[in-house]
């Protein structure tokens, strides 16, 4: 959202003193960049939320053998 309507989140404060154009443009690549990373950082907590989900499925399926799909869908069923 940041990068499509081109907006500097409040987290990042990049000053780099100085008028001129070059100043400017290393200030915006500056923010460009921070929020870069921000955005491959949060992607790979997801990631990694994901996988971690993933694992703790599989592993209740293994521990309930022939319950498991029933213990899912009451489950998927209370988080509505």
């Amino acid at each position: 959202m940041c990068k499509v309507k081109r907006l500097k989140p409040n987290y990042i404060n990049i000053n780099i003193s100085g008028q001129k154009p070059q100043d400017k443009k290393t200030t915006i690549n500056a923010i460009r960049f921070r929020i870069n990373q921000e955005i491959k950082y949060l992607y790979r907590k997801k990631q990694h939320c994901n996988q971690r989900l993933y694992y703790l499925h599989l592993e209740g399926a293994h521990q309930y053998n022939g319950m498991w799909q029933h213990i899912y869908k009451c489950i998927s069923w209370c988080d509505n």
